[in-house]
């Protein structure tokens, strides 16, 4: 449908956007993808079916968090301590 072409369209624009400006590796194109497709889903529109809702809360009942992708950028490094391992 020309509905979801243009979602297509715009979700690999997002994606190619986001990763020339990373400078990601493009064999990590589809997790880009991944990530902005979740991110698309979680974020409410202006769709009056929606009611103010997004995607995910009307399909799963519970509201979805982005928090954790919002964090960091796509393709940014981030230092990660595994407080169970011991110090070095």
């Amino acid at each position: 449908t020309p509905k979801a072409e243009l979602y297509i369209g715009l979700l690999k624009e997002a994606v190619r956007r986001d990763m020339k400006e990373s400078g990601a590796p493009l064999v990590f194109w589809d997790y880009c993808l991944e990530r902005r497709a979740r991110v698309h889903n979680l974020t409410a529109k202006s769709n009056f079916k929606l009611h103010g809702r997004n995607s995910h809360e009307v399909t799963m009942g519970e509201e979805g968090d982005i928090s954790n992708l919002w964090r960091f950028g796509w393709y940014e490094w981030c230092i990660f301590r595994d407080r169970k391992a011991p110090f070095p």
